[in-house]
């Protein structure tokens, strides 16, 4: 193999390896959002109003009840605005 394809060759293990870790993080916060519950990979932005997470190309928002402090709404953004997956939970 040529210098060049090799090199070509190592770039594109490199961006298919942060792919693949990009997906790992990603999927296991969606995981977090069906189960109800606060993500893992995602960080706190707190502005004051209820928590509101963000990750590498998605956001989290959860809504918790006043009297027991449970949550009741979780929502999973995309980069653009749109829901991914959200929850709703009743007690």
């Amino acid at each position: 193999m040529t210098k060049r394809k090799r090199i070509t060759a190592g770039v594109f293990a490199v961006i298919g390896a942060l792919l693949l870790l990009w997906a790992g993080v990603f999927i296991t916060d969606y995981i977090c959002v069906s189960k109800a519950q606060p993500p893992v990979f995602a960080k706190a932005a707190n502005d004051g109003g209820d928590p509101y997470y963000k990750g590498p190309g998605y956001g989290i928002e959860i809504k918790y009840y006043d009297a027991t402090g449970n949550i009741e709404e979780i929502i999973m953004y995309s980069a653009f605005g749109t829901v991914i997956n959200a929850v709703i939970l009743c007690y």
